[in-house]
C-alpha cells in the first residue's frame, strides 16, 4: 500500500517571519539565491518566489489603490 504523498509546507510555515526578511535582505544585499536555499533548507525557486513577493508587496504599499 503507498502512503500518500505529503504536501510540502507553505513558506509562510517553514519560516518565520524574520527568516523571510533575512533571507530578502541578504538577497538584496547580494547573497546568492543558491546559498541563501542551503542554508535556510528551501528550493532556489522558493527563495525568488520570497523575493518577488517582497517586491510585489513594496510596490501595492507604495501605490494604495484609491476608491
Amino acid at each position: 500500500m503507498d502512503s500518500p504523498q505529503a504536501r510540502p509546507r507553505s513558506l509562510h510555515r517553514r519560516l518565520s517571519d524574520v527568516q523571510r526578511e533575512a533571507i530578502v535582505t541578504a538577497f538584496n544585499h547580494g547573497t546568492p539565491q543558491k546559498e541563501l536555499a542551503a542554508r535556510y533548507g528551501i528550493s532556489v525557486r522558493s527563495v525568488r518566489r520570497l523575493v518577488r513577493d517582497s517586491r510585489e508587496s513594496v510596490s501595492l504599499n507604495d501605490h494604495p489603490q484609491t476608491g
